[in-house]
C-alpha cells in the first residue's frame, strides 16, 4: 500500500510539473503572441496613419486637378479622341462654339469638322506625331455646323498609360478666328497700300 501511495504522490508530483511547464509554455506563448499582436497593431495604426495622409493629398490633389478642369473646360474647347481616331467625349464650350450636340460629336472622326482646306497631308503629319508620341500644336480651320469659320489654336497630347503605351489623345483648342480675321485684314490693307 504504501507502495501505491507513493507511486501515486510521484504520479501526482509528475503531472502537476507537467502542468507547471505546460502552463509556463502557455504563459511564454501568450505572452509572444500579445507582443506580436502589440506589434501588429502599432504597424496597423501606422499604415492607417500614412494611408489617411495619402488619401488627404490625393483629395487636395484631386481638388485642384477639378478646379483646373473647370477653369480648362469654361475657356478652352476639350476633346478626347481614342486611338481609332474617333471624338470620345467634348465638353460644352465645344458645343456651343461648334453648334453640335454632344451626340452629333461622340464617334465622329476628330478632324472631320475641318474645313476642308487642310489636305490629307496634314491629317496624316498630325497623326503621324501623335502615335510616336509627340505633343502636337498647330492651327486648325474648322467648320461650324451652321457653316461658319472658325480658326482654333490647338494642342493634342498622347495619354499614356502607367507603362507609358498611348492610351487616348487630349484636344484642347482655343478660339483664334478674330485674331486670323484681323491678320488677314491687315494683310489685304497692306496689299491694297502697295
Amino acid at each position: 500500500r504504501i507502495a501505491a501511495i507513493l507511486l501515486l504522490i510521484w504520479v501526482g508530483i509528475l503531472f502537476t510539473r507537467k502542468v507547471r511547464r505546460d502552463a509556463e509554455r502557455q504563459e511564454v506563448l501568450t505572452n509572444e503572441i500579445q507582443k506580436i499582436n502589440s506589434g501588429l497593431e502599432t504597424i496597423i495604426i501606422e499604415r492607417t496613419k500614412k494611408l489617411e495622409e495619402t488619401l488627404a493629398d490625393l483629395s487636395n490633389i484631386n481638388s485642384k486637378l477639378n478646379s483646373q478642369n473647370e477653369g480648362l473646360n469654361e475657356s478652352a474647347f476639350v476633346s478626347i479622341i481614342n486611338l481609332d481616331k474617333d471624338i470620345l467625349s467634348v465638353n460644352d464650350l465645344f458645343c456651343e462654339k461648334l453648334g453640335y450636340s454632344k451626340p452629333e460629336l461622340i464617334g465622329k472622326r476628330f478632324g472631320s469638322l475641318d474645313a476642308g482646306m487642310d489636305k490629307e497631308e496634314f491629317w496624316s503629319d498630325i497623326w503621324e506625331s501623335l502615335f510616336s508620341g509627340k505633343i502636337w500644336r498647330g492651327e486648325i480651320l474648322n467648320k461650324t455646323k451652321s457653316g461658319e469659320l472658325i480658326w482654333l489654336d490647338t494642342v493634342v497630347v498622347p495619354v499614356k498609360d502607367n507603362s507609358g503605351k498611348i492610351f487616348e489623345f487630349l484636344s484642347i483648342s482655343f478660339d483664334i478666328t478674330e485674331r486670323k480675321e484681323m491678320e488677314q485684314a491687315l494683310i489685304e490693307t497692306e496689299e491694297k497700300n502697295g
